[in-house]
């Protein structure tokens, strides 16, 4: 192996390590990282067809006649050992006996949700520990493909590191041919920092790199999500830091006074960053509530101080981030 070729292998190595992450290799826990990927590393990457919208129907299919409520944006919960309160920032209120919590790892970081009392120490270490990355994108989309690879992701291999290394095509499983380019880390808070017309350039010409021999059209469309910038997100997923414990995983997904709980892929402590790692934690605490604590699905007793104001058994607060990409390219 020439040294060109062994530094093109270490790129190509940080480079898949980096996207399963969603930040740079330097910055993840190396021990807890082959304890913990080594039990399903090696599964197949899984690109449902009609995108996250069929996840989501197939979910709520038995609850359309439920108490959804959308645009609401909380910014405080109360908690005591008996009730949680929720409040939203258009002064709406919520009570209930069991409150179920899956915003982001990012919403929690950035401490955009008050909470009266203040989460007890070792949930705020847990929080603070575990990383959160950043794995952002730029979306091209053509009339027609004008490449001819049949695999839905490959790579740009280089004897040096380059932002333009990953790479998926979109038209695998669906009609509209697009390809998207991913960015890690610093990568993708530079993305950030550039508008749309100037993200879409550096992606352009990278391409024409990488394909000298063809001219590469204009694209007819293009999206950039900015995931940093994202409210409900403020990042992408989580992975395991320098500065965490496994104990940090356990912890995070504890609940508080038996009243208030979390669900994500964050606390999932053996399929973090995942979307399936969020699904298995959501069954995991409707196991808790209904064999643990014991609540019966069709209890009917207000759970309020006051029943002028939303009794509710449980609160579920989700926000529904992810679908904020996929639908764009299947529609």
């Amino acid at each position: 192996m020439t040294g060109e070729q062994r530094d093109a292998f270490y790129s190509s190595l940080h480079m898949t390590i980096d996207v399963n992450k969603g930040t740079e290799i330097d910055k993840i826990n190396a021990k807890n990282f082959v304890d913990i990927t080594t039990s399903y590393y090696g599964v197949d990457h899984v690109f449902h067809d009609t995108g996250y919208h069929s996840i989501i129907d197939y979910i709520v299919k038995d609850f359309r006649d439920g108490d959804i409520r959308f645009g609401q944006i909380v910014n405080k919960i109360s908690y005591d050992q008996d009730l949680v309160e929720v409040q939203t920032v258009n002064g709406h209120v919520c009570r209930a006996q069991y409150v179920l919590l899956t915003v982001s790892l990012g919403v929690l970081k950035g401490r955009q949700i008050v909470f009266k009392p203040l989460l007890p120490q070792w949930k705020s270490n847990a929080i603070d520990r575990i990383g959160y990355g950043l794995m952002d994108k730029v979306v091209l989309v053509w009339d027609k493909a004008w490449w001819t690879s049949v695999s839905y992701y490959f790579k740009r291999v280089t004897s040096k590191p380059s932002p333009f290394s990953a790479w998926i095509s979109v038209n695998k499983w669906n009609d509209r041919p697009a390809l998207v380019c991913v960015f890690i880390g610093g990568d993708a808070n530079r993305i950030k920092t550039l508008t749309n017309e100037q993200a879409v350039e550096e992606v352009r010409n990278a391409l024409q790199q990488m394909f000298p021999n063809q001219s590469i059209p204009m694209p007819i469309d293009s999206f950039v999500p900015r995931w940093k910038s994202d409210l409900f997100s403020n990042g992408s997923y989580s992975y395991l830091s320098q500065h965490q414990t496994y104990e940090d995983m356990i912890y995070i997904s504890k609940p508080i006074v038996n009243k208030l709980l979390f669900a994500g892929e964050a606390t999932s402590q053996e399929f973090h960053e995942c979307v399936h790692g969020a699904l298995l934690s959501a069954r995991r605490e409707v196991t808790r509530l209904l064999h643990v604590y014991e609540l019966s699905v069709n209890q009917t007793k207000p759970a309020s101080r006051s029943a002028a104001i939303s009794p509710f058994e449980i609160i579920l607060i989700i926000n529904v981030i992810f679908l904020k990409l996929l639908p764009y390219l299947m529609n």
